[in-house]
């Protein structure tokens, strides 16, 4: 209730200069989520890259993503730990730091195993960065507005996602050796995090009594735990992730394989990245209520993205590539902005819990669709991910009353 008045107290006395502070401080979390981004986008277009220079072998070709994933749960443990007792733009700023160290060391060209620690490194700084970033816009923002700045700053992580491989072929076309692009980021993220700091210490009168969580204990979890809307929630959250990770993660090389045509699988998931930025800025615009937009918005993407798959033509999967990410992009955003207004007083454990449910997603989906795959045929395994995307329209079904 301290958190409401003080929020109250600051909406009735808040200046031009408060006002400017906090658009200064959200474009300086806008920065730090696209500084993961591009971070984050790296590997896959060095993959080939690295499985030469490294000799991996089979499974080892994934273990850079693996316990990139793995470090991104252990932030969510290290988030429940630090809320209420660290602020979140320290969070914000050690995490930067991360981003720097762990860029900085690939760039040596470490033994393998050491490289797969840095990837650890930048995967709790990615986890943390989810968490912190999506709460802190909670904190900062109201009703509507919360939905739509949640929505850019997912559609900024878009958009570092399309610019950065683009970027980094260029620079290994120049002929530059790989681990120098890895310090091409690295001064990125080091600029970026000088950048926030700055950003910070001009706005942190205004911002320091927005940016805090209660702590989180028993009680708190029991108090989660019982409410019905919140495993509902959380069902339709793991249904989106094991649905999306198995369109973005398929799509390309289930063109390339199943229609033997490569750079049309790349086309077809820029195109549903494209939508996905697109979504997220957008959708949170429109006056239908965030449940609804979910549920009938995942409900058309399984259903694109279906047709789009068995149509077995690679027109129809380019224009359904790019409706899926329009109809379900938002989605994560939305999920994100309707948790936090539940729970207030503590949007970094509603955001914590929401994206440990969404990292567990994209663990299972991979393995599963693989099974199927060499079971059925890809069209099966990937048809088996995406009818999670109905099922995550289904969890909504109850709350589709939520004026939200």
């Amino acid at each position: 209730m301290h958190l409401f008045r003080l929020r109250e107290t600051l909406e009735r006395e808040v200046g031009m200069d408060d006002r400017k502070a906090i658009n200064r401080y959200t474009t300086g979390i806008y920065l730090v989520m696209f500084t993961m981004s591009v971070c984050n986008t790296i590997q896959s277009p060095l993959l080939t890259v690295l499985i030469d220079h490294y000799q991996l072998k089979s499974a080892m070709q994934g273990i850079l993503s693996s316990f990139q994933s793995i470090g991104s749960l252990v932030a969510l443990f290290i988030a429940v730990f630090v809320t209420g007792k660290v602020g979140k733009p320290a969070i914000m700023l050690t995490l930067s730091l991360l981003f720097v160290l762990s860029m900085l060391g690939a760039a040596t060209m470490p033994a393998f195993f050491v490289l797969v620690i840095f990837y650890m490194v930048f995967g709790i700084a990615k986890g943390l960065t989810d968490a912190a970033t999506s709460s802190s816009i909670a904190d900062l923002y109201d009703g509507r507005t919360t939905a739509r700045r949640m929505g850019v700053l997912h559609g900024v992580f878009g958009i570092g996602g399309l610019l950065a491989p683009i970027l980094i072929v260029q620079l290994l076309r120049t002929g530059m050796p790989w681990n120098y692009v890895y310090l091409v980021f690295a001064i990125f993220s080091l600029l970026s995090l000088i950048a926030f700091s700055w950003i910070y210490n001009t706005a942190r009168q205004t911002i320091k009594p927005l940016q805090r969580s209660s702590r989180i204990d028993f009680s708190a979890v029991k108090a989660f735990s019982r409410s019905r809307r919140n495993w509902l929630l959380l069902g339709a959250t793991f249904a989106f992730a094991v649905c999306q990770i198995g369109y973005f993660l398929w799509i390309s090389r289930y063109v390339e394989v199943r229609l033997g045509d490569a750079p049309m699988g790349a086309v077809a998931l820029s195109l549903f990245w494209i939508g996905t930025a697109a979504s997220r800025i957008f959708l949170p615009r429109l006056k239908m209520p965030s449940v609804r937009i979910i549920i009938w918005g995942n409900l058309l993407a399984g259903i694109f993205a279906l047709a789009g798959i068995w149509s077995m033509s690679i027109p129809v999967i380019l224009v359904t590539s790019l409706l899926v990410g329009i109809t379900s992009g938002a989605a994560i955003s939305l999920l994100l902005y309707i948790g936090c207004t539940w729970m207030r007083e503590n949007t970094m454990f509603m955001t914590t819990a929401i994206y440990l449910v969404f990292y567990i997603g994209q663990i299972v989906c991979p393995p599963m669709v693989g099974a199927i795959n060499a079971a059925a045929g890809m069209s099966w395994g990937m048809t088996a991910a995406l009818l999670f995307a109905l099922l995550s329209s289904l969890c909504f079904l109850p709350l589709r009353k939520e004026k939200i």
